[in-house]
């Protein structure tokens, strides 16, 4: 199982491993599909967000009343406090915000989400391939139930090419960042899943696609199937 306090360890230099490998094609990848989320959203949740970067770019542009931010790890929600600090959206339920985002941050597992409520977008960025295929059917169930019956879900995760040399670099580079994070972090995962099936068999379908140039990173908005017995 992935430890907290493996993240705890990371997270002050997440970043700089991501640019000094990606540069700033992961957070082009996180931004690449908000503009096809709705454009007034009440209500969002983001899971395992990480630093906060998306959280932020997803702030600058929408002005939603309440978002909470979900992560394992507790220096990763420090770095969003601080990330998000200063910069208008207030971190106090009880406060005015002048039409201001209110921001809630819960320390939890993926899991096992203690969260009762349902909300228009729900967010997840580069997480859900954190899991090996036989646990990720559950989480994809579990916060689905996070999501109104005609809200929309936003991913953006890493995905294998189908062929040719593309998916060969793909699966290279795929396996060392695999390598890197089962040492750093304790992460069960051998192999990148089936995040696209297993939000399928959950009852989503794919409302937008968009892909980077090489085909290797996914962002997409899903929405509920109205018939879940059809294959999305």
């Amino acid at each position: 199982m992935k430890q907290p306090d493996g993240y705890d360890r990371l997270a002050k230099w997440y970043r700089w491993v991501e640019w000094s490998r990606f540069g700033g094609r992961l957070q082009r990848a996180r931004q690449r599909g908000l503009d096809d989320l709705p454009a007034s959203p009440n209500a969002v949740l983001f899971v395992g967000d990480g630093d906060g970067r998306l959280l932020e770019s997803f702030l600058q542009r929408f002005a939603p009343e309440q978002v909470v931010s979900v992560d394992y790890s507790r220096q990763m929600l420090l770095l969003q406090r601080k990330r998000i600090d200063g910069a208008g959206w207030s971190q106090d339920s009880n406060a005015s915000t002048d039409n201001q985002s209110v921001v809630r941050f819960v320390q939890a597992d993926s899991r096992q989400l203690p969260i009762e409520r349902r909300f228009d977008v729900v967010v997840t960025a580069f997480h859900l391939d954190c899991f090996v295929d036989d646990e990720l059917d559950d989480v994809v169930r579990q916060i689905g139930c996070c999501v109104q019956s005609d809200g929309v879900w936003y991913v953006v995760d890493f995905i294998e090419p189908r062929g040719g040399l593309t998916r060969w670099w793909a699966v290279m580079w795929s396996n060392l960042m695999i390598i890197f994070f089962r040492y750093a972090t304790g992460l069960e995962t051998r192999r990148l899943p089936d995040v696209s099936g297993a939000m399928g068999r959950a009852g989503w379908q794919k409302y937008s696609q968009r892909r980077d140039f090489l085909g290797w990173i996914d962002s997409s908005v899903y929405r509920r199937r109205i018939d879940p017995s059809v294959d999305g």
